[in-house]
């Protein structure tokens, strides 16, 4: 695959349909011929893409029964899928590089080449 070099200039302008003009990086990178991850990159080179922050409520503070009821089925499910996680790492058996490539050997077959004279 032949790795593609752009212009600063272009790289600017493609910056500047998402950061000033208001395009999503999909819609700026399919109109420009380029990848959304290239897009991504440049914007972030020039600080223009701001990481996601996620917010979580703050559920100790809070009495709302609704925001505990949210984050009580949100544990559960980390519960379950952590069980799950390692119910399914007990089930897996240790295996060995070298016993991958070992080839059993039949004894009786080895018995009737014994007694037969190599050409």
């Amino acid at each position: 695959m032949v790795r593609k070099h752009y212009s600063i200039e272009f790289q600017d302008d493609a910056c500047k349909l998402v950061s000033e003009q208001g395009y999503t990086q999909q819609k700026a990178a399919d109109k420009l011929g380029v990848t959304t991850v290239t897009l991504a990159a440049w914007l972030k080179k020039r600080g223009l893409l701001k990481p996601i922050e996620l917010i979580e409520p703050d559920y100790a503070a809070s009495e709302d029964p609704k925001l505990l009821k949210a984050r009580i089925r949100e544990l559960e499910k980390r519960l379950r899928r952590s069980e799950t996680e390692k119910e399914i790492l007990k089930k897996r058996r240790p295996t060995s590089r070298a016993r991958a490539y070992e080839v059993p050997v039949d004894s009786s077959a080895t018995r009737s080449v014994r007694g037969v004279d190599h050409v």
